[in-house]
């Protein structure tokens, strides 16, 4: 619930990280990669808003250049590897 909830108070842009963390999550992974050239101006700069804004609200973490983890606890992996990414989830910085 505390997914939904949070989901009903995303801007456009947020809303737009949304939806292509859906279409290129890699499943079983809880990982994304965004290609920031693969967009166009405007959609890169909503881009770079909704993703500062998810980190600041502890969503997504970076773990290097275009490659980002979602917090388990807001996309929720597979039960049998929930814990496996929460571990990985708390040990990044």
């Amino acid at each position: 619930m505390e997914a939904l909830h949070e989901i009903s108070k995303f801007t456009k842009a947020e809303l737009f990280l949304l939806d292509e963390v859906n279409k290129k999550m890699v499943r079983g992974a809880n990982k994304v990669t965004i290609t920031k050239a693969d967009y166009s101006l405007p959609e890169q700069r909503k881009l770079t808003f909704a993703i500062k804004s998810w980190m600041t609200k502890g969503l997504m973490k970076r773990i290097r250049r275009e490659e980002y983890m979602i917090n388990p606890n807001f996309f929720t992996p597979p039960k049998n590897q929930h814990e496996s990414f929460k571990n990985i989830w708390n040990a990044l910085s």
